[in-house]
């Protein structure tokens, strides 16, 4: 399984990109959707949320979202993210031993249309040693 840690603030794209992560995963059901939300809130039956009323700062968000993961992969993404199809099994095949995998967020417009240039480096994924 993956846990996939959002971090959002008032960000109208989460809901996208929470859609779009589940429509493009090869198999969505192993995926362990975490999104840490401030200053609006939000609700996903598929994703494990908590919303905070005020601003708690990125590192405290990233702090309190990583205690919610457990498993072997984890994958970080902005609020306003779109995927490649089949993008867990891709970047898994891709993580060796203590390896990382980074990128800078790609553009995109409303329509989905993304820089085809940026494909095989988004995004971001550790593979955790047990």
């Amino acid at each position: 399984m993956i846990d996939v840690l959002i971090i959002s603030y008032k960000d109208e794209e989460l809901e996208h990109t929470v859609n779009d992560l589940f429509a493009k995963a090869d198999k969505p059901d192993e995926l362990n959707v975490i999104v840490i939300n401030q200053c609006s809130e939000y609700k996903d039956d598929r994703c494990t949320v908590k919303n905070y009323k005020t601003n708690r700062g990125l590192g405290y968000c990233k702090t309190q979202g990583y205690k919610l993961c457990n498993n072997e992969y984890y994958l970080q993404l902005p609020s306003h993210s779109r995927m490649i199809k089949d993008f867990d099994t891709y970047l898994k095949s891709k993580v060796k031993d203590n390896e990382v995998l980074v990128s800078p967020t790609m553009n995109y417009d409303r329509d989905g249309n993304f820089d085809e240039r940026a494909l095989f480096i988004q995004p971001q994924i550790d593979k955790i040693n047990e």
